[in-house]
């Protein structure tokens, strides 16, 4: 007996600094499917995708979320690869924070699955900015206290990334 609408919820996204924002999504995706895949963005303006990877994961662990992990270099290259694992189309559903409906309709297009969207809880812009800030309590209500410290190297990493 099938208990979940999708066999598979796929989303795709850098994920740079991990926030309470993507755990919901993430939170969501599993308890719409029997399995979800995250995509990494590997493109140039992001993080090493090992460091993204390692926060994500543990953030993902701790919550008990069942999940794998793939990078990609741009988002339809990550749906090449979900789609050759072979899940029937009608039992995939793409994940999307609501400001990414254009990547949602091309997806449903392109690939033909279905899509949802989630209102954005938080930004990376906003933790980032709590950060700068040193407003330690405000950050603590954005990131969860599994990967806080990790948040924090990231960051980091940001900054010595800057060019200047």
């Amino acid at each position: 007996m099938k208990t979940n609408e999708f066999a598979v919820a796929v989303t795709f996204g850098r994920f740079n600094i991990p926030h309470y924002g993507h755990l919901d999504l993430f939170k969501k995706m599993s308890e719409s499917a029997d399995q979800i895949i995250i995509g990494l963005s590997e493109g140039p303006d992001n993080l090493p995708v090992g460091h993204r990877f390692s926060a994500v994961g543990n953030m993902l662990e701790a919550e008990g979320v069942n999940f794998q992990l793939i990078p990609a270099p741009q988002p339809f290259e990550f749906f090449r690869k979900v789609d050759a694992m072979d899940f029937a189309k009608e039992e995939t559903a793409l994940w999307l924070g609501h400001d990414q409906i254009k990547l949602a309709l091309a997806t449903q297009k392109v690939m033909g699955w279905s899509s949802r969207t989630i209102e954005r809880l938080t930004s990376s812009t906003e933790v980032r900015s709590l950060i700068d800030r040193e407003e330690w309590d405000l950050l603590s209500k954005q990131v969860p206290p599994s990967i806080f410290n990790e948040v924090l190297q990231l960051r980091r990493l940001e900054i010595n990334a800057l060019p200047f």
